[in-house]
């Protein structure tokens, strides 16, 4: 909080009102609620579901909406004499309608301000999303077993799905892909009932989340056979991963993280078959800042953490993706995900 007015003075409080800042800002999770917060304490408003619970909180003060959320939001304002409120501005449009209306408070977006502050993980964080890192090394293993000839796509993402929570997930950090064969050319698939046939690459992308913080990695495989083209392309994306880990490090902006994994795979003549950025931020929500990409010339700073994930898809035929998130240090950078990801044949 200290933080977030240091980045804005002229603030007197500041409205949360989306799930994962208000989560960030306060450590609870409530449905329909707003954390107004001042610079010397928080206030959760919040209704009966979830009052008799968060009164116990002693991170913030809490009271319960009296008829409407946001005039109680404003009888609280006005009780403390706000006049300079900050909001987000990815909020709904009714919402920031209402915030329109209240009299005499001055609005002012803070959305950079808090992505900047999320953006840079503390202990407790890190450790969060290293343990969901280790559930899905684990969970992936506990899989391979079960990829077998004609076994679908779906079934294997809901396997997976399952044993992330018996290995300690509260739930997947976002839907999970499952592809085989020309499938996994889409880098975005959406699973289906395709079987799993002689031949095919397997490409696997998921992550766990504990207590909001999620992970992210992707892993590749070949069934039972690969061809000299699998191979070969697998090569390439190994080490364009490994390129862009080595070279990731505070002080580097994130365009030329980009570029130096886009330039390794341009080298070996597959530039345009290398089709979204190298990475992205991951924390309370799976894609969040920093974005590894061309147009963003934002400096990697320390405690970021970022995907690395070269892909290079064949559109017909398959697509190879190796995705490991990685801690940003002074000198370096550290890889959360364990799971070896030189080609396995299962």
């Amino acid at each position: 909080m200290n933080n977030l007015f240091n980045l804005n003075p002229d603030l007197d409080a500041a409205l949360i009102l989306t799930d994962n800042n208000r989560l960030y800002f306060s450590g609870y999770h409530a449905d329909d609620s707003a954390l107004i917060v001042f610079k010397d304490r928080s206030v959760l408003v919040t209704d009966k579901r979830y009052y008799s619970e968060a009164v116990k909180n002693n991170s913030f003060d809490t009271v319960l909406i009296e008829s409407d959320l946001f005039a109680t939001i404003y009888n609280i304002l006005e009780k403390n004499r706000v006049k300079n409120l900050g909001f987000e501005n990815n909020i709904l449009f009714n919402q920031y309608k209402k915030l329109t209306e209240y009299e005499n408070i001055n609005l002012f977006d803070i959305s950079l301000s808090i992505e900047k502050l999320r953006a840079i993980k503390n202990s407790y964080e890190i450790n969060l999303m290293q343990k969901a890192n280790q559930i899905c090394d684990v969970s992936l293993s506990n899989l391979l077993p079960l990829i077998k000839e004609g076994v679908t796509e779906k079934e294997l993402a809901f396997r997976l799905d399952n044993l992330m929570r018996l290995n300690g997930a509260d739930k997947e950090g976002f839907e999970t892909i499952v592809a085989f064969g020309k499938n996994s050319a889409v880098p975005h698939h959406k699973s289906d009932d395709t079987e799993l046939n002689f031949g095919d690459v397997v490409l696997i992308d998921f992550g766990a989340s504990i207590s909001g913080y999620k992970c992210d990695m992707t892993r590749t495989f070949a069934f039972k056979n690969v061809s000299d083209k699998v191979a070969e392309i697998y090569d390439i994306v190994y080490n364009a991963n490994i390129e862009g880990i080595n070279y990731a490090s505070a002080g580097v902006a994130a365009c030329d993280l980009h570029k130096k994994v886009f330039d390794y795979i341009d080298k070996k003549g597959y530039k345009n078959y290398f089709t979204h950025s190298t990475g992205h931020g991951v924390g309370l929500e799976i894609h969040e800042a920093p974005f590894v990409g061309f147009r963003n010339k934002d400096i990697l700073s320390e405690n970021n953490v970022v995907t690395v994930e070269p892909g290079i898809y064949i559109d017909g035929l398959f697509g190879i993706r190796i995705e490991d998130m990685i801690l940003i240090g002074k000198d370096g950078s550290r890889s959360f995900t364990g799971f070896d990801k030189k080609l396995l044949i299962l």
